[in-house]
């Protein structure tokens, strides 16, 4: 008698999953990507902005020159930070709703335009974006050296500022681009009639 309601369980799933058209499958992919860009854009993004907000007023309310110098380069990213990770979270709920009436109302279509913009996203903004946050990070280290080699406490600030948030822009768009590629492989095993 145990064993029933375990096969009706088995049964149920199998039947359920032999219903599910490769339209379905790619509609859970773009939910699960457009989640993903709210998730990023509320949490890492807006969260490394606060972080970095406060410790930008922290190290300049140390009155040192080279907290000021790291201050306002902390400050200054951050409040890109936060306005970066509110506009892909908020956008995101409109950019979801639009392409799945899309997806219902044309398929082909909508896997032609998502196929595109998924392809400049991996292939042109991405690789621009991580390339000039990592020169931007050893720009940062190198005007830092400097500034130490020439006990310039001011200019090892605005280093080092420039050099951790090279790397945390750098990290948070890595992530951007697990993300766009996960999106581009469905689309691309996506072939509606």
């Amino acid at each position: 008698m145990t064993r029933l309601p375990l096969v009706l369980c088995v049964a149920a799933s199998l039947a359920f999953a032999q219903n599910v058209t490769p339209t379905d499958q790619v509609r859970v992919q773009l939910h699960e990507y457009y989640r993903g860009e709210r998730l990023s854009g509320f949490v890492p993004f807006v969260g490394s902005g606060v972080g970095s907000v406060v410790a930008g007023t922290l190290l300049l309310t140390s009155n040192t020159t080279l907290g000021r110098g790291a201050g306002w380069t902390n400050l200054s990213f951050g409040v890109l930070e936060i306005a970066a990770g509110l506009y892909f979270a908020l956008s995101s709920y409109g950019k979801e709703r639009s392409l799945d009436a899309a997806l219902t109302a044309n398929p082909a279509e909508f896997a032609k335009s998502e196929r595109e913009r998924v392809a400049r996203i991996l292939n042109r903004f991405q690789p621009i974006l991580l390339a000039v946050e990592g020169a931007l990070s050893v720009g940062g280290g190198v005007f830092a050296g400097l500034g130490a080699l020439r006990r310039d406490e001011l200019m090892l600030g605005v280093g080092l500022g420039f050099a951790v948030q090279g790397l945390v822009m750098f990290l948070l768009d890595w992530a951007v681009l697990d993300r766009a590629s996960a999106y581009s492989t469905a689309l691309s095993l996506f072939r509606p009639p």
